[in-house]
């Protein structure tokens, strides 16, 4: 017999992180990156924590998803080039031999 559980819904089962704060370390894995890259991300002012405790930042949710998608786009264009940028490459290897 299936329990209750398994009957429960996306947003009834993570809407309470919708507000939720993750520590540095929490980002960074939630972000893929290293904890260095992280503060690099904080200094540059790429990712801004939404609050501080003594010398722990917190971040937000909220932040982490766009700034997840920001980076998921950005690497997207990076690892696709566009059709222009293929001629251009051809041309330049067509005019070297």
């Amino acid at each position: 017999m299936p329990s209750d559980e398994s009957n429960l819904s996306h947003k009834e089962v993570f809407d309470h992180l919708r507000s939720a704060t993750f520590s540095a370390e929490e980002a960074a894995e939630f972000l893929e990156i290293s904890i260095p890259t992280l503060r690099r991300y904080v200094q540059t002012g790429k990712l801004k924590p939404s609050s501080i405790i003594g010398r722990n930042q917190l971040f937000s949710s909220a932040d982490l998803k766009l700034l997840k998608q920001k980076n998921k786009q950005r690497i997207a264009k990076v690892q696709y080039p566009s059709k222009i940028a293929i001629c251009i490459l051809t041309r330049r290897i067509a005019l070297q031999s």
